[in-house]
């Protein structure tokens, strides 16, 4: 039941898991998009009609926040808030003023998470309100929801803010619970802080003092039973923490109840078998009757058989049993080297998933015979082209594998090596007592295989490994830490060491805002010497910092492709014709580039392409304002817009926006508007049209917009400005 319960809070954990991974890889994703970039720019909001000159973005922004909800059966609803501003952009609300918003318990855990990025991001379930301004009771128009605080910095969009995400307490928890009729579960976080759950018993009353504190400490182990001090009930508590540490599942049975089950079916089956055994004795016997003409008559054929020997047997059913017994013989024989081989794979894959919890169990003792335990990964570096070129690579894999074990047991350290996946081998090691310096003894060691290594690959090999470990049941999150220490091979390049307690726990913020800048503003003026010595200076930056952390170079480049991104948009660059359709831009940085200065010359490549590539598209400048101009003034009277205008000519909405007002110095819709109103001021002057005619001849749908654009611009009625015009046509005429 122990480890049953356990399987069970596994399981749940597992699923909060994706539904965290899902909401941040869908936050990264939105964040970045052009559209909300540019709300940087609107910190403050007019509520008035007509004061806001970039309503089309928020407009769009809330309907991406509403498709993002519509797409997600566990969400309530999102807010986009950017630092500073007056308005929140809620998928339920539109935008609002930040004074009128209900519901802004929110606000202050984005606050902690300001002043430190570790804070936790979720928040306790509480009534979020599904309209806003409203006096009923909360209760009647209110969901359950627990909040994901997502925030956003320069490193992904252009501003500080905040994704709030409400997910729904009941989809969460039926999600959590699945089929189950019955049974309990809270989750906490890391603080003690109870999040939500389904539960039957009161866990703060129950479990205090040292119990309490035992499941929350960081040393504890990641799950484990509690049992408090004995009464009645015989409790057992069971806990699982995440991966990530940032949750902890509990729940709670009632010993007494089982054990009560339990004896009554024990009565059960006593009562049964007092009854069955002489019922199935006499059937046996009865049987066994028929059964033994056709079984002597099996052991005589099989005594004709010379491969089994079965002379000198006493009596017939002696005689089968040594036939089974040679038979089965045979087949261990021809089985049990890959029976062997298989199960130790298999156990292998148990202690990494943390199934390790039975101290006797001879296979994980096997591999785990000592005291300390650690896992290690050793990478190839060669690329993915080169090995499809080598000749039996497969072969040279396992000699590199023998290689490893043979340099490990001369070191009077227990290895158990295995092909983990087309890319990695898994190392899992364990270290008796008479080696003192472990750590010392495993560089010393990789070190000794680099040349042999070298020798059967041709190339290098790069090793990550984890943290030493004293407990079975640690090596699961060794492994995790050897494959986030094997990403700095990114930084610190191929062939290397790279230790989970060096690399990881020591690293650092990196700062390249400064730089960035640059690089976006030579790259929109289209310097390409500049823009390329730009990167080569921010990579330069990057290996002089000790420590620097993946995931500051990671957001750095992935900064550097969105910005190139950004500008192919605007300027109608076909990205794919510079990196290759087979490889875009965001797979070319991480797929094809193994290290910093591999990604950094790939950068200087592409935007000096794309650089070329504009300055060649300018000289076709002339050719494209010829264009747009002959189609605006023989369809101004029609329903024309920037995006149709665009589609016409053949190039994108924002590079036509860009091009225009750097040859005309004014806003294409502007001079759509002047020559509209030009032409009207024509009609209304020299024809008998009336205003509803040559607002229709204008290109307006109705002639209350027409008559409100005009007054607007010539400070009077078109109708005042027709008489007015008309008089003095009279004027003309009836003078001598």
């Amino acid at each position: 039941m122990s480890n049953s319960q356990i399987d069970r809070l596994r399981i749940v954990a597992s699923a909060n898991d994706l539904v965290i991974k899902n909401i941040e890889q869908g936050a990264l994703r939105f964040s970045m998009e052009p559209a909300i970039k540019t709300l940087s720019n609107q910190m403050k909001l007019d509520f008035g009609p007509g004061k806001n000159e970039n309503l089309s973005d928020l407009l769009r922004t809330q309907r991406m926040l509403i498709d993002f909800v519509s797409t997600n059966n566990l969400l309530d609803s999102v807010y986009l808030y950017i630092s500073g501003s007056n308005y929140i952009i809620s998928s339920r609300d539109s935008f609002l003023s930040l004074d009128r918003f209900m519901d802004q318990e929110w606000l202050e855990k984005y606050e902690a998470l300001r002043s430190d990025a570790r804070a936790q991001r979720m928040m306790p379930a509480h009534m979020v309100s599904t309209r806003y301004g409203a006096t009923a009771n909360p209760d009647d128009f209110g969901n359950n929801c627990l909040t994901y605080v997502y925030p956003i910095t320069p490193f992904t969009s252009t501003f500080h803010g905040a994704l709030v995400f409400n997910i729904r307490e009941d989809a969460l928890l039926e999600l959590y619970m699945g089929n189950a009729s019955e049974g309990n579960l809270a989750v906490f976080d890391n603080k003690a802080n109870f999040l939500t759950g389904v539960s039957g018993a009161d866990f703060s009353y129950t479990l205090q003092g040292d119990d309490w504190s035992s499941i929350f400490s960081s040393t504890s182990p990641d799950s484990g039973h509690l049992y408090p001090a004995p009464d009645k009930d015989r409790l057992q508590y069971t806990y699982f923490r995440s991966s990530d540490n940032r949750f902890i599942f509990l729940s709670v049975q009632n010993m007494s109840a089982h054990m009560e089950r339990t004896t009554s079916m024990q009565i059960m089956s006593v009562t049964f078998l007092v009854f069955f055994v002489p019922f199935t004795a006499f059937l046996v016997l009865i049987v066994s009757r028929r059964l033994y003409s056709p079984i002597g008559k099996l052991v005589k054929e099989l005594g004709t058989d010379g491969r089994i020997k079965l002379k000198g047997e006493k009596d017939t059913f002696t005689a089968l049993s040594a036939a089974v017994n040679e038979l089965m013989h045979e087949d261990h024989h021809l089985f049990s080297d890959l029976s062997r081989k298989k199960l130790r794979d298999a156990t292998v894959f148990r202690i990494l998933s943390g199934d390790v919890g039975r101290d006797d169990d001879e296979e994980i003792s096997a591999i785990l015979p000592n005291a300390l335990n650690i896992c290690a990964l050793c990478m190839p570096d060669t690329d993915i082209a080169t090995r499809k070129q080598i000749g039996n690579y497969d072969s040279r894999i396992r000699l590199l594998i023998r290689l490893i074990e043979m340099e490990f047991a001369a070191a009077a350290i227990h290895s158990t090596v295995i092909r983990y996946d087309e890319n990695n081998i898994l190392i899992i090691l364990s270290i008796g007592e008479i080696v003192s310096d472990p750590e010392g003894a495993l560089r010393a060691r990789f070190e000794a295989i680099q040349p042999g290594a070298q020798a059967i690959l041709g190339d290098s090999v790069t090793f990550a490994v984890g943290s030493v470990n004293e407990k079975m049941s640690g090596v699961r999150q060794c492994f995790e830490q050897a494959k986030k220490a094997m990403a700095y091979r990114f930084i610190y390049g191929l062939g290397r060491i790279l230790f989970y307690d060096e690399v990881y726990t020591k690293a650092v913020y990196f700062n390249a805002d400064e730089r960035i800048h640059y690089i976006q503003y030579s790259l929109n003026r289209g310097e390409k010497s500049e823009s390329i010595n730009g990167i080569i200076g921010l990579f330069d930056d990057i290996r002089k910092t000790p420590y620097v952390s993946f995931i500051c170079v990671s957001q750095v480049l992935n900064q550097l492709a969105t910005i190139l991104i950004q500008y192919s948009i605007a300027n109608n660059i076909q990205l794919d014709e510079l990196v290759g359709e087979s490889a875009p831009l965001y797979h070319g940085l991480w797929q094809l580039n193994r290290t910093l200065d591999e990604a950094c010359a790939y950068l200087c490549n592409v935007y000096g392409a794309a650089i070329e590539y504009q300055n060649v598209g300018d000289s076709n400048i002339g050719d494209h304002m010829s264009k747009i101009l002959d189609y605006v003034h023989k369809n101004y009277s029609g329903n024309i817009t920037i995006d149709s205008i665009a589609l016409h000519i053949g190039i994108s909405y924002s590079y036509l926006r860009k091009l225009f007002k750097e040859a005309t110095d004014q806003n294409l819709v502007d001079y759509i508007s002047r020559l509209r109103i030009n032409k009207a001021k024509q009609m209304l002057s020299e024809t008998n049209y009336t205003i509803k005619i040559v607002a229709e001849m204008c290109g307006y749908n109705h002639e209350r917009s027409f008559s409100r654009a005009f007054t607007q611009s010539e400070g009077i009625t078109p109708g005042k400005y027709k008489a007015l015009h008309k008089k003095d046509s009279n004027r003309l005429i009836s003078a001598p």
